[in-house]
């Protein structure tokens, strides 16, 4: 009963990082989403683009569906947390959200995420009402 009502008040959160055609960033943006996860209570924290930068074609077609499909996922999470400057895509995903909104940039810098920065996104998700 405890696993059922935590997972029907569980937020989900949309992890917003830049992609810009380098496979590095998204090994980072899988790192760091996959620690969100490990070290997060009370969210479920998605980057549904990372799948695809990684089997699909590399061009403007491709780029253009996979922005569709991230904006389309985007409104409908509870929230939004963009671990880069807010640029081009990242731009768009954050004006899309309708959720919270938290920027926390430094993290693209470390890699990883401090003790501070994930109490403070720990305080975030614990703020965020469930849509």
């Amino acid at each position: 009963r405890d696993n059922e009502r935590t997972v029907k008040t569980m937020k989900l959160i949309y992890v917003a990082h830049k992609f810009g055609g380098d496979l590095r960033n998204a090994d980072r943006a899988d790192r760091l989403t996959a620690e969100l996860n490990l070290r997060i209570n009370g969210a479920v924290f998605i980057c549904p683009w990372l799948p695809m930068v990684r089997h699909w074609p590399n061009n403007s077609g491709a780029l253009e569906r996979g922005m569709m499909l991230d904006l389309a996922s985007v409104k409908r999470c509870d929230g939004i947390l963009a671990l880069t400057p807010l640029l081009t895509g990242v731009k768009s995903e954050w004006d899309t959200c309708t959720g919270s909104k938290l920027h926390f940039e430094d993290v693209e810098d470390c890699g990883a995420f401090s003790d501070y920065a994930a109490d403070t996104i720990q305080t975030w998700v614990d703020s965020i009402g469930v849509f």
